[in-house]
């Protein structure tokens, strides 16, 4: 990051240093009480760069000219400490280049002394964006990319070298191998390479399992994408106005989550997995608490830490867990969100929802059935760990990319899909979109990372299932939905199934050989002898997604679907109940010999009078006739 700058030794003098005594001490000392000038020449700051940064200093290269010559100019490094703001380090250039060029120093001593004062003087006025601003953790533009700092001992980064931890959890290194780094914790994922881990964990299934099987789960996960992308899309800085241009705008984008229930314990274990991405030993602590975690008694003691950390979500509770929407903590961290001084994105976990505007409530009382046995979590947490750490290292990749190369488009689609959210949310004057910014935020934020599972593991089966379900889940759902508001649950009339059922119909007009996949209408003689829709289990709900797309519908999620038609009783499912496809053996015209299909098998004479279907069929009557 180059500047410009134009802060001549005269300057610093002037607006520093305006009493008489100052300036003595600056460019004059006293022999036998006469002021006597401690050199004929001084530096002048003319461009400066920071090329690296820890949690310790920043390095920054200068260029400087001197004040009796008119062409020359010099480069040295100097390093700023960043918590004392006090110069480290000189570079011995600095001092060759400005003692060995035509100028004379009357006394070195002080002259080096007031040289310091001025280059810090310098770094603190034209780098205070980087520097008042020093995070911990977040995203920084470096030579037309971005590098993600992570809480670590060093926080170092460039673009030669992989963060050592990017959560004190894992590291990749240069032979690709996954390495664990917490003190002398042994991961069950340490020492496998990049592509073997998506083998090792049989596709991740257990995370899979639990963001595809709670709506809940999905949210929260969802909050923890929208908190690495919101940033590095070009959506704010401290002061929110990069992409908005108006702070008005960017404070209507600021919303937090809160994770509930009656047990907070449970709570606290669900946002240790989904939510803290520090390190948590799962095992035999997993309702701890976690580095970072921030109670409402210790806000002041830990607002300057706070400070310092940039997208990352930090879990925030209070004594007795019962924060409420006017609660101290909740109102004073959304304020200082919307002024820019805060960057974090707040967790609260809560005994209740907080059901405030600006807060989506998760309450986890049914979600907690998706977990894995106790004995599993550890590895839940890993799998988590493991797929953020590499999903921060492929945002990093691909903002390096440039237009003829291959990642470039996944860079842009990332980028810009906020930008197409808020650039809808300006042009709609409708308030039930505004009521669903947050939740179309968060449907954003999973795009991307679907994007990542496609493109960086070749997961594009689980990348589609997670892309449908975010779809029906937040571009469905109001924000008075996610937060449980029973009022307006319900405020949708329609028969939950009439989409699915017009699709059914639209089917089932066709022939049978022109059909997608497997589709069919026959007696089932397994169940009762009803004629039944038999559809193939593994392929209906993608044409369904399809067809609801072309016709600008928001589909249920598969999940939802298959409960729907399971709680009115309008499938037949296995006698265990417990799965929804059953086999059933089948002729494909043209085959000499049938073949077993698994399928949903849907009670056609019950569902078409449920959808309101008008049905033509002669097998009905048929069927109601004997």
């Amino acid at each position: 990051m180059l500047k410009d700058v134009d802060y001549s030794f005269k300057d610093y003098v002037e607006e520093f240093e305006e009493s008489f005594t100052m300036r003595k001490k600056s460019l004059y000392s006293i022999k036998n009480n006469e002021l006597i000038k401690i050199s004929d020449f001084f530096p002048k700051i003319i461009q400066l760069e920071i090329y690296e940064r820890t949690l310790k200093n920043y390095w920054f290269n200068v260029e400087f000219t001197l004040s009796n010559t008119k062409s020359n100019t010099y480069n040295c490094d100097i390093v700023l400490a960043a918590k004392s703001q006090s110069l480290k380090f000189i570079d011995n250039q600095y001092w060759d280049h400005i003692e060995n060029n035509g100028g004379t120093i009357y006394y070195q001593k002080p002259f080096h002394a007031v040289c310091k004062r001025y280059v810090r003087y310098v770094l603190r006025n034209e780098a205070s964006n980087f520097i008042d601003g020093a995070y911990l953790t977040g995203w920084i533009a470096n030579n037309f990319s971005q590098n993600y700092i992570s809480v670590t001992d060093n926080g170092c980064w460039d673009e030669n070298s992989l963060d050592k931890s990017i959560f004190n959890y894992f590291s990749i290194g240069y032979n690709g191998q996954l390495e664990a780094h917490y003190f002398n914790r042994h991961s069950a994922l340490s020492g496998l390479d990049v592509h073997s881990i998506v083998k090792k964990t049989n596709l991740f299934q257990s995370f899979f399992n639990c963001i595809l099987g709670s709506d809940e789960l999905m949210g929260i996960f969802a909050y923890t994408i929208h908190s690495l992308l919101w940033f590095y899309s070009g959506n704010g800085n401290q002061i929110g106005k990069i992409l908005f241009g108006n702070k008005v705008l960017f404070e209507q984008t600021v919303f937090s989550i809160c994770i509930s229930g009656s047990n907070i314990n449970n709570v606290k274990c669900i946002a240790n997995l989904f939510s803290h991405i520090f390190y948590i030993d799962m095992l035999h602590n997993p309702n701890g608490r976690g580095r970072y975690y921030v109670s409402a008694t210790s806000l002041n003691t830990n607002f300057l830490k706070l400070t310092r950390l940039q997208s990352i979500p930090v879990c925030i509770t209070a004594k007795g867990y019962h924060l409420n929407r006017n609660s101290h903590i909740v109102k004073k961290t959304h304020r200082y969100r919307q002024n820019g001084i805060l960057s974090i994105f707040p967790v609260y976990l809560n005994n209740n929802p907080i059901n405030a505007d600006e807060i989506i409530d998760f309450n986890i009382d049914n979600a907690m059935q998706m977990l894995p046995s106790k004995t599993e979590l550890p590895l839940l947490k890993d799998e988590i760990s493991y797929l953020l750490l590499i999903f921060i290292h492929y945002l990093a990749d691909i903002s390096k990319s440039k237009a003829t190369d291959s990642y470039f488009e996944d860079y842009r689609y990332i980028k810009y899909n906020y930008a197409k959210i808020i650039d809808q949310y300006l042009h709609c004057s409708s308030s039930d979109y505004v009521e669903q910014l947050y939740p179309l935020l968060l449907y954003s934020a999973i795009q991307g990372f679907c994007r990542f599972l496609e493109t960086k593991l070749n997961l594009s089966e689980q990348s589609k299932r997670i892309e449908q379900s975010a779809h029906s889940l937040f571009l469905k759902a109001y924000l008075s939905y996610l937060n449980n508001n029973s009022e307006n649950t319900n405020c949708d009339k329609r028969n939950p199934l009439s989409d699915f059922g017009n699709y059914i119909d639209q089917l089932f007009k066709q022939p049978e050989n022109n059909r997608p996949y497997i589709s069919y209408v026959d007696e089932d003689k397994s169940d009762n002898q009803e004629i039944c829709y038999y559809l193939e289990f593994k392929k209906y709900y993608n044409d369904f997604f399809n067809w609801a797309n072309q016709k600008s519908i928001i589909p249920m999620s598969e999940r939802e679907l298959k409960r729907t038609l399971k709680d009115n009783e309008l499938l037949i499912m296995r006698k265990n109940k417990s799965q929804y496809s059953c086999e059933r053996w089948h002729r494909i015209e043209g085959e000499e010999q049938p073949r077993k299909y698994s399928l949903l098998i849907i009670r056609k004479k019950k569902f078409d009078t449920f959808t309101g279907i008008q049905s033509d069929l002669i097998e009905d009557i048929l069927k109601e006739n004997s």
